[in-house]
């Protein structure tokens, strides 16, 4: 196997290059079968449904293809159904948890968050006197949620959300009839008023349920890494808490009571872009030492995570506007865009360091590049070029990177999933 030097080594340490390309050419190391499986965490119960495209989307997607929507929820009580008994999160805030964004489903465009809130109750007023009673009453919610501090990394662009409301239960001037001599919000007899002060119709009893949606947040384009999973089961946290009170006014004897629950909800809507070309090397189920990584990444490097290759622009030649975008690198350490003619199972691969070696034929440095502080690093120049891509004929792309001496396997570097793409005219 030969690698066409197309890029000088010094960025990734020449003798070291050197070594790990000898290994690139006559390693045989065969793989061993990882143990364990992964490990989601336990979250709420949460709606996930996929929504059809839409027309309200106000991004598309490169390739032309439509904008795709997933819908998730995140609630308290954690059926997204019930209510709770109102106060509650003043001591600690309820937690809401709602699903990040599968990179592994494409290319994530934009976040839409909206937060609301529900109430539910029933309430009683009786007249205890003689005459008429003039009464009203207004059940008020102030409810309150925002991104919890603990996620990582931290949710930028979401401010904290204060919603407010009021439901008029009985209207000002609402007349109750003269007492029948039994508090009716205990034991109900007789008729309820209908506010015309008729003898005997002294109570009135009301019951609500209501939902209440604040406006749409779309999430800065800034933000939209922390939406995204590293792993599976990850969530953003929302904090929430809620109160309730109830206002009752007017003259003479009044015997009131109610009973009155909440609940709040997050939606979020990611709009996205189906992925662009075909993983290969997928290391989740096979791995040099055990380092397993997730569904559609490399195999497991210092960070804990395997390194995941993935494209955006278009397939053109003539456009020549495809991207390679690295993400969860090891931060601030180089890699090699690599490409090859072929594919290999990641069973037959070449061990190289801690991961698998999966592109095949004449293998091609198209790119040094250097992973940011938060382990995301793209390509910049003319792919198809570079690789000699042809019309109507794949592409084979891997990103090879250094890793840290804590690095898994000991062997300094690793690799992302593998990615073919079919080049247009």
């Amino acid at each position: 196997m030969v690698l066409d030097r197309r890029m000088n080594d010094r960025s990734m340490g020449a003798a070291q290059a050197a070594a790990e390309e000898e290994s690139m050419s006559t390693s045989s190391s065969p793989f061993v079968s990882g143990c364990g499986a992964l490990v989601r965490r336990a979250l709420p119960v949460l709606v996930f449904a996929a929504l059809a495209a839409t027309g309200s989307a106000q991004t598309t997607c490169a390739t032309g293809a439509a904008t795709l929507q997933t819908f998730s929820s995140g609630c308290f009580p954690a059926n997204c159904v019930s209510n709770a008994p109102l106060s509650w999160g003043l001591a600690a805030p309820e937690l809401l948890f709602v699903p990040k964004f599968d990179p592994a489903l494409g290319t994530l465009l934009e976040v839409r968050v909206r937060t609301l809130f529900g109430s539910a109750g029933d309430f009683c007023v009786d007249n205890g006197q003689l005459g008429c009673g003039a009464v009203s009453a207004t059940f008020g919610l102030i409810g309150f949620v925002q991104p919890a501090s603990t996620n990582q990394p931290p949710v930028t662009g979401v401010p904290a959300v204060n919603g407010q409301y009021s439901i008029e239960l009985l209207p000002l001037g609402f007349l109750l009839g003269a007492s029948d001599g039994v508090n009716d919000c205990t034991t109900p007899t007789g008729l309820e008023s209908n506010g015309d002060c008729i003898p005997g119709e002294d109570h009135a009893i009301r019951t609500w349920s209501t939902l209440h949606a604040e406006p749409e947040i779309t999430v800065p384009s800034t933000g939209l890494s922390a939406w995204v999973a590293g792993a599976p089961g990850d969530a953003v946290a929302f904090e929430s808490t809620a109160i309730g009170a109830l206002s009752v006014s007017g003259g003479g004897i009044l015997s009131t009571s109610y009973d009155a629950n909440g609940r709040a909800r997050v939606d979020v809507t990611y709009v996205y872009c189906p992925p662009l070309g075909t993983v290969y090397c997928d290391c989740a189920g096979i791995s040099p030492c055990g380092n397993l990584g997730q569904g559609g990444t490399g195999c497991a490097n210092s960070t804990g995570l395997g390194a995941r290759l993935a494209a955006s622009g278009t397939a053109s030649l003539a456009a020549g506007d495809l991207v390679l975008s690295g993400s969860q690198l090891p931060p601030n350490r180089p890699g090699v865009f690599l490409s090859g003619a072929g594919s290999t199972p990641i069973g037959a691969a070449v061990v190289l360091g801690g991961g698998a070696l999966c592109t095949t034929g004449q293998l091609t440095r198209l790119e040094v590049v250097f992973a940011d502080a938060s382990g995301d690093c793209a390509s910049s120049i003319d792919l198809g070029a570079g690789s000699g891509g042809g019309a109507g004929l794949p592409g084979h792309f891997q990103l090879w990177y250094r890793d840290a001496p804590t690095a898994p396997c000991g062997g300094g570097s690793n690799l992302t999933n593998g990615l073919e793409i079919v080049w247009a005219p």
